[in-house]
């Protein structure tokens, strides 16, 4: 007995009790940063056939998405994920925290999968097409007028600066500055 009169809880009623609360803490710890389902996922019809191809088998195998058009899963081309907990998630279908927002310059037709939009190949406007977040199939990527062409990021068009600047270089800053040997650390000439 235990002070007070009350009886020690049983040791199956104690098991019971600790599943529920590894049961509940796990929950928490799997959601936590995860932000909410992007959106409703669509009734299939049994005629539709397959939709996406198999990215890690590939084609000839069909596969069923977990994240909606505008999302792609965090590394759907992996048996394991490295990205995990690195990018703002979301809650894919099946409820667990592993889409990821399609960036700017790519688009996520609903596979799974990215795919960095075509390069524009008309005279004048010549170079990479840029598309805003979320962007869901190739008509979305946008050629840049003449005279500007896209952001490092792809996200906008910018007044032309491959011409007076040199893009590796600049592009390299912009992730950090450090130079491609890694011996050279944060001098990027010798």
């Amino acid at each position: 007995r235990l002070r007070g009169g009350h009886t020690p809880p049983s040791t199956a009623r104690r098991r019971a009790m600790a599943r529920r609360i590894l049961r509940a803490s796990t929950s928490l710890l799997l959601l936590h940063g995860a932000r909410a389902v992007p959106e409703q996922r669509p009734t299939l019809a049994e005629d539709e056939g397959c939709r996406c191809a198999d990215p890690i088998k590939g084609p000839g195998f069909c596969y069923e998405p977990v994240c909606p058009p505008g999302y792609f899963k965090c590394c759907a081309t992996c048996k394991e994920a490295p990205c995990f907990g690195t990018e703002a998630m979301y809650l894919s279908w099946r409820g667990l925290p592993e889409c990821i927002e399609c960036a700017p310059g790519d688009y996520c037709s609903g596979c799974d999968t990215f795919s960095r939009c075509p390069y524009s190949t008309q005279p004048n406007r010549m170079g990479p097409r840029i598309s805003g977040a979320k962007a869901t199939g190739v008509g979305e990527c946008e050629s840049c007028p003449s005279g500007m062409e896209a952001s490092f990021d792809r996200s906008a068009c910018m007044l032309k600066y491959s011409d007076v600047c040199n893009s590796e270089v600049v592009s390299r800053c912009i992730r950090n500055c450090k130079a491609a040997d890694p011996t050279m650390g944060k001098r990027l000439r010798r």
